[in-house]
């Protein structure tokens, strides 16, 4: 196809609106990109091409497969822009509404030859997906088989070739794609949930975290070594300011039990003085409690729930809405991060004072005295794992202690004891002087 003849195809709408005739080129140029025509040479003439673009390339983000290789599969990366490019011609041939016959049998055949490209790769991605072999955030994520109006761009744009033999290969090509697309959101309803854990993480992977650790680093410096509560009120802050942006704006109506349910007096102790605690974000937050737990003061969010729900509605969120999804997750893994090392110097506090208590002193000696911790009550080079494992049940039962095993290991710089009790448990063997550990602890 020639430069002119391109030129005089774009310009034959000219009867049309300035702006009609704009959109017109948009839509042309994603036409003659298929056919190796230079897109540089018609950027100046239809700037809006990157909307495009931009469009498929964001929908390239999602193309990260599953079971550790980050490499996306050259057919599916085809059958992103593949299906973005039907439902855009699709979209834009409704809005200008093409009269011209040579001009809609172009964009006909063109849309043909798309709609042949989903379908033919379409049962490749559904084989995968139903082996669970990966698990793609593609326009379909979205319901686009119930999306109405699509179907309708799609039976104008075909009513329109009647009278032509493009007409019946249309129909059915748009009806083998329903078909598809129906299949295709069948398998995804039967996923295992953690395919959809997995699809959160390797979405995350697309974000930089770089942003995010300067900012909570700057938090860190700017509050002064803050403690347990400071970090609980920027963990309320950040989901806060994320809910607002709209983010669980596709989640399901609460029902007023659950909205009942949100402590407005716990979170108005956490968030700053001047936060505007409106009607909206209280639904909000309603949402939120579906995906999420507590476990003491660190949220946890139930990934298997929250990744289902961004799958589906990937292509709803604004790519504004998508950064805020991912990036409260870094912050809140850096946030619990540090809380947790807050809580494990004072658990170790706790422990060391339970440890080397007035009642523990008693003990410690006893074992002493059979050689088998030194007067800093470590372990002695000759004593055993099997032995260690022996020690620390009796001992922690002595001091109350509702976790038996960590105190001793951190203590003693060892790591699964747990593993000696199931050996002793398979073998029935005891250590070397059992009986004289046994009488360590008759009091």
């Amino acid at each position: 196809m020639s430069g002119v003849r391109s030129y005089n195809f774009i310009t034959s709408e000219k009867k049309n609106t300035k702006k009609v005739g704009m959109r017109l080129k948009t839509l042309y140029l994603c036409i003659i990109k298929t056919v190796s025509l230079t897109i540089n040479k018609y950027n100046q003439l239809i700037p809006k091409m990157d909307n495009i673009t931009n469009e498929i390339v964001r929908s390239q983000l999602g193309g990260a497969p599953l079971a550790g290789c980050r490499v996306t599969p050259e057919y599916l990366t085809e059958l992103k822009e593949n299906i973005n490019i039907v439902r855009d011609v699709a979209r834009m041939y409704c809005a200008l509404n093409v009269t011209n016959m040579k001009s809609r049998g172009m964009i006909g055949r063109y849309f043909l030859m798309e709609i042949r490209c989903v379908n033919k790769l379409l049962p490749v991605y559904i084989d995968e997906l139903r082996r669970g072999l990966r698990i793609e955030a593609l326009c379909i994520s979205s319901g686009i088989h119930r999306d109405d109006m699509f179907w309708e761009w799609c039976d104008t744009l075909c009513c329109d070739m009647k009278g032509q033999t493009l007409y019946r290969q249309l129909r059915d090509g748009i009806d083998k794609l329903q078909e598809l697309l129906i299949e295709a959101e069948s398998v995804l309803m039967h996923c295992e949930p953690t395919q959809f854990e997995k699809f959160f993480f390797s979405e995350k992977e697309h974000y930089s975290s770089t942003s995010v650790v300067r900012r909570f680093e700057t938090w860190l410096y700017d509050n002064s070594y803050p403690d347990i509560d400071k970090l609980r009120e920027l963990q309320a802050q950040v989901v806060a300011e994320t809910l607002k942006k709209g983010v669980m704006d596709y989640a399901k109506v609460p029902s007023q039990k659950e909205i009942d349910q949100v402590d407005v007096d716990i979170l108005k102790s956490l968030l700053p003085y001047d936060f505007e605690m409106t009607a909206d974000f209280r639904v909000a937050c309603a949402r939120w409690r579906r995906f999420m737990h507590w476990e003491g003061y660190i949220l946890i969010i139930n990934y298997k729930k929250y990744g289902k729900y961004i799958h589906a509605h990937f292509y709803e969120f604004s790519k504004t809405q998508l950064q805020a999804i991912f990036e409260l997750d870094m912050i809140l893994l850096l946030i619990h991060q540090e809380m947790q090392k807050l809580m494990d110097e004072q658990r170790h506090k706790d422990t060391d004072s339970v440890l080397k208590s007035e009642k523990a002193m008693k003990y410690w000696k006893r074992l002493m005295k059979l050689g088998l911790v030194d007067g800093n009550c470590q372990l002695l080079p000759a004593t055993s794992r099997q032995q260690a494992m022996y020690i620390v049940e009796p001992f922690a039962e002595k001091l109350g202690l509702k976790k038996q095993w960590k105190p001793f290991e951190d203590l003693w710089g060892i790591k699964n004891l747990a593993q000696e009790k199931w050996k002793f448990q398979q073998t029935a063997v005891l250590p070397p002087i059992h009986e004289a550990i046994d009488h360590v602890f008759e009091d």
